[in-house]
């Protein structure tokens, strides 16, 4: 806000790495398998990344419990996905988070 004595810090669940910006439309999203529970954050990397066994389907993020159980018939290996693979054919998974198929 112009003649303003302090800055804005940006919200959780994203940052704002534009110095000098003069609005909130700078604000970025933390994105799909990410989430950030900080305020005033001024980089992508500051978003925290889900663990293996993990999926996160939405931008914006602020919690670690928005990380969801890969479901089962899924698995993931890989931090900070935004949806579980399906098991290949051949193979099935039937425990919640697992991070491999069993054969």
């Amino acid at each position: 806000m112009e003649g303003s004595t302090a800055c804005q810090r940006c919200a959780a669940g994203g940052y704002c790495d534009e110095p000098g910006a003069s609005s909130a439309s700078v604000f970025q999203l933390c994105p799909p398998g990410s989430w950030s529970d900080t305020v005033g954050l001024n980089s992508s990397q500051g978003c925290r990344l889900c663990v293996e066994g993990t999926y996160q389907p939405t931008s914006g993020a602020q919690s670690s419990d928005t990380c969801l159980l890969c479901p089962l018939g899924k698995a993931s290996a890989i931090l900070g996905v935004a949806a579980c693979p399906s098991c290949p054919g051949g193979s099935f998974q039937d425990v919640l988070g697992e991070t491999a198929c069993i054969e």
